[in-house]
């Protein structure tokens, strides 16, 4: 999974501190390459006599790859933090710690989509580590090489690399003189070093979603190593329950009993005219009946699911039973890549491990049957007639683009 965000480069020292076929959407746009930018580096450094961590401004950085990248302390941005503390732990080890929060100074709001009134579901702000932590001072030779590590990440998740620590804001920050411009928390920021390290450096990214027209794309994933409503972040929304759910091992499972429902979602917002996608792999362990599982989102006018039943993935309505608009014959017992694609209205189409299944017109596609101010995207098991068992390795949202 490769994140498409916004980012801003940090690079941190620390010392002695903490139904009906069709072709091709024939009305598709073209999705433009993401043009390369280069980020603003920030330096961190923390004094142990002062007990203070400071940011400094470099010159740019390398090429990150992803737009809308930004990182000028005092410019667009600026990260704080409270004095840096430094605690003895068992195994001669030591901590370091500081509380660190975020001020925005650009002229509009980051953290969600949305520019106005803030949203139901708010996207959030990552600060995820993306180099380090390495050590580069030491008081004393160490028996094996000296080690410092990340110890209260939240979780991990793909941005720009697999499974990277992050340390996450649910918040929407305002812009800049608005009075709410500044994260309302801080996220106290962990390290555990062998107790002869006086100075270790790391880089970190952090990661928000601006509005339009700062931005044009949106993506949400879930990494499928925590409970989405739980622990995950930005944590789901879960419907009704008739089963269980679990993540062991980087793989999260759904078991759902007879006409049993286990689904998770989020409100962000997405119109008729948007295009989306959604991603995710899955293994259906059930071998015969209606076994489904799903990944969906509904814009304002109409219901865009995946349906997936034992070896049988299509297009399903959203009313009864789910049944299919228009199915194909796969493989569906191991692990394989769906991903539902969204061309604005004009068609929605089906790919398994990146071969095209099939598609339908968006005319084609099920009536939302809620209100076209319910937005929303969603996956798991819905209530049918059967059980369900199924496995999630990741899931990924991303509004305003068809693809990846």
């Amino acid at each position: 999974m490769t994140a498409r965000k916004f980012f801003v480069v940090v690079s941190g020292v620390l010392a002695c501190a903490d139904g009906a076929w069709i072709t091709p959407p024939s009305q598709a746009p073209e999705v433009p390459a993401v043009p390369s930018r280069t980020a603003g580096i920030l330096r961190a450094t923390v004094d142990e006599a002062a007990g203070t961590l400071t940011f400094k401004h470099l010159a740019p950085g390398g090429d990150v790859g992803l737009s809308g990248i930004y990182g000028d302390q005092g410019l667009t941005v600026r990260l704080f933090n409270s004095p840096v503390t430094v605690s003895p732990v068992a195994g001669g080890k030591k901590r370091f710690s500081a509380a660190v929060g975020l001020q925005n100074l650009q002229p509009f709001p980051i953290g969600d989509e949305q520019g106005g009134p803030a949203p139901p579901a708010i996207m959030g702000i990552y600060a995820f580590v993306n180099g380090g932590p390495t050590v580069t001072a030491t008081s004393a030779p160490c028996n094996t090489p000296c080690t410092v590590t990340v110890q209260n990440h939240h979780g991990t998740l793909d941005f720009n690399a697999i499974g990277q620590k992050y340390w996450y804001w649910d918040e929407r920050v305002g812009a800049a003189g608005s009075g709410s411009d500044t994260t309302g928390s801080r996220r106290t920021w962990v390290f555990e070093a062998d107790a002869q390290v006086t100075g270790f450096q790391f880089d970190v990214l952090l990661n928000a979603a601006w509005p339009p027209p700062h931005d044009t794309r949106w993506k949400t994933q879930y990494g499928g190593d925590s409970l989405p409503d739980q622990r995950a972040e930005p944590r789901w929304g879960l419907t009704n329950t008739s089963g269980t759910y679990r993540a062991a091992g980087g793989v999260f499972n759904i078991t759902t009993d007879n006409n049993g429902e286990i689904e998770f979602y989020r409100l962000d917002s997405l119109a008729s005219t948007t295009s989306a996608y959604a991603e995710a792999r899955i293994r259906l362990n059930a071998t015969t009946g209606r076994s489904l599982a799903v990944i969906h989102f509904r814009d304002r006018v109409k219901f865009v699911a995946l349906g997936i039943e034992p070896g049988l993935v299509g297009f399903i309505r959203s009313t009864g039973s789910f049944p299919f608009i228009a199915s194909w014959p796969t493989a569906t017992d191991t692990f394989h890549v769906y991903q539902l694609r969204k061309y604005a209205a004009d068609s929605a189409v089906i790919l398994v491990d990146g071969e095209r299944l099939g598609s339908v017109a968006y005319d084609d596609l099920s009536a939302t049957p809620f209100p076209a101010s319910s937005t929303r995207f969603q996956f798991g098991s819905p209530r049918v007639s059967g059980a369900s068992n199924s496995d999630w390795d990741y899931v990924i949202f991303e509004i305003g683009v068809p693809t990846p």
